[in-house]
């Protein structure tokens, strides 16, 4: 019934890549997710957030697999395209800050390039999030354990009182 360039093809590919995703079967979800990056491509072009959202998603299986340089490439690629949307898309946006410095930090042992990542991810969450979101809280913590990596103690204190109150306010 679908031609082979319909939306509906792009979301079983990608259903199916994040099932396979989740077992563990990354190959496979690399490769579906590719086929649909490429008619999604070919449909709306390089710069739509559907396209950012699969790129993210071939960015996370890299992570899996290990390949933090080819993670943040295409994590950087979906962010060009985050930074040209409307405001509607901040959380995207800082969703995908967050996963910058996460690799940053976490696997390549550079705080120093993902400190700005972090930083702006929490300024958009601050602005778009209420004080109990968890999300919020998750890059707060990221940030406190940032800047205790870093001998950074009582900008970390500051951070981290934060969270600790209920409903803090900004």
């Amino acid at each position: 019934v679908y031609g082979p360039d319909h939306q509906e093809v792009v979301n079983s590919l990608v259903n199916f890549a994040i099932l396979y995703s989740d077992q563990k079967k990354f190959d496979l979800a690399e490769t579906l997710h590719r086929q649909a990056l490429k008619i999604q491509e070919k449909t709306f072009g390089p710069d739509h957030p559907e396209t950012a959202l699969i790129l993210e998603n071939i960015a996370f299986i890299y992570r899996e697999k290990k390949l933090y340089g080819e993670a943040v490439s295409l994590f950087q690629r979906a962010l060009s395209i985050w930074e040209n949307q409307p405001e509607e898309y901040k959380a995207e946006l800082s969703s995908n800050l967050h996963s910058l410095a996460h690799i940053y930090y976490r696997f390549l042992n550079q705080p120093e390039k993902a400190e700005p990542y972090l930083k702006r991810a929490l300024d958009i969450r601050e602005e778009i999030l209420g004080p109990d979101d968890p999300e919020l809280k998750e890059t707060i913590t990221d940030y406190v354990d940032l800047l205790r990596s870093q001998g950074r103690e009582e900008e970390a204190k500051k951070l981290e009182a934060r969270i600790r109150q209920p409903s803090f306010p900004f």
